[in-house]
């Protein structure tokens, strides 16, 4: 049981949520944001998502700020700008805040998948945050295994045909591609060994049901890729813009990326996803 067309779905609606700003939206020209006060300018936009180009420029000593506002909100819809931000900023505070919200903030509740998807963005967070805290990297280890969520999830959904199983395999799956985003060495070994075993969750729920976390591991390796390319630097500046979209499919068509594209989608078996012997 492949999961491509969840996982594009999941990433895309991440994306319109405002997390990772849509390339779309760079496409349509989107003027950024004036350097004057970035953190002022944040908390004001009207839209969810922020030109990275103004994230990096927030300063350190405004993290318990957005805390504050990150705090005083109360469903993840209405604090992904927020999130944004503290991605660049935050420190252990920040760490705390975002995994208590994707744990125990939401005890007993059943949350729509709009709000469900604002909240994967603190994954994404705790991605970037990654690249120098422990805790968050820590973290998104742990949770890159369902069984992790299953213990440590408490909320639910409001989708009824969705199973316990698939909230934690697709969180498990979007932590997988958070860990990239920490351009840290050691990743590359763990989706090497990921990628040895086949890595998979086999469902309780469903006889024979297997879910497959290739596309995941896929995603994470680009994301590292990118990180090696660029650097750190450029990295924060660039990873939500057009840039990284076109990244990804040159990235495809390197001898690497067309080898973790032929074993997940071998030709045999996918030949739509190929095309004149290059990945479409």
């Amino acid at each position: 049981m492949k999961n491509l067309s969840f996982l594009r779905a999941g990433l895309a609606a991440v994306w319109l949520a405002g997390c990772l700003p849509y390339p779309e939206a760079v496409k349509r020209g989107r003027t950024p944001l004036g350097p004057s006060d970035p953190t002022k300018q944040v908390l004001s936009a009207s839209e969810k998502s922020v030109p990275s180009q103004v994230l990096v420029k927030i300063p350190t000593k405004d993290a318990p700020r957005l805390l504050r506002e990150y705090r005083s909100r109360r469903l993840p819809s209405e604090r992904v700008k927020i999130v944004c931000a503290l991605a660049y900023v935050g420190g252990d505070a920040a760490v705390a805040a975002l995994t208590n919200s994707l744990t125990v903030e939401f005890r007993g509740q059943r949350l729509n998948l709009d709000e469900e998807v604002a909240l994967h963005s603190c994954l994404f967070a705790l991605g970037m945050l990654g690249q120098d805290n422990d805790r968050a990297y820590e973290f998104l280890k742990a949770a890159c295994r369902p069984e992790t969520w299953r213990r440590i999830r408490k909320w639910g959904s409001t989708e009824r045909h969705r199973t316990s199983s698939d909230l934690n395999c697709g969180l498990a799956a979007f932590s997988i591609q958070a860990l990239g985003l920490t351009g840290r060495e050691e990743v590359w070994e763990m989706l090497r060994k990921w990628r040895e075993v086949n890595y998979g969750y086999t469902y309780p729920e469903k006889a024979g049901g297997t879910y497959h976390f290739d596309s995941a591991m896929r995603v994470s390796l680009t994301y590292l890729e990118f990180f090696k390319k660029l650097g750190k630097a450029a990295f924060r500046e660039q990873v939500w813009s057009a840039r990284f979209r076109e990244f990804e499919e040159e990235f495809k068509q390197t001898p690497t990326g067309m080898d973790w594209w032929r074993w997940i989608y071998p030709p045999e078996k996918r030949p739509w996803m190929w095309k004149d012997g290059k990945p479409q």
